[in-house]
């Protein structure tokens, strides 16, 4: 079972931006939310790699 998923976070982004995430998801078959979950993994891990 995948982590409990109870942080409700509400976010303005320009129509672009709505555009590039959901051709992602529509490419990846995910949701809007996993892609946005796998950008900040991604973010994370090169955060992490730099300190």
């Amino acid at each position: 079972m995948g982590k409990s998923k109870d942080v409700s976070l509400q976010l303005r982004i320009a129509q672009e931006t709505a555009d590039k995430l959901q051709e992602c998801a529509d490419a990846l078959s995910l949701s809007r939310t996993e892609v946005i979950e796998q950008g900040i993994d991604l973010i994370h891990k090169q955060v992490v790699e730099k300190q």
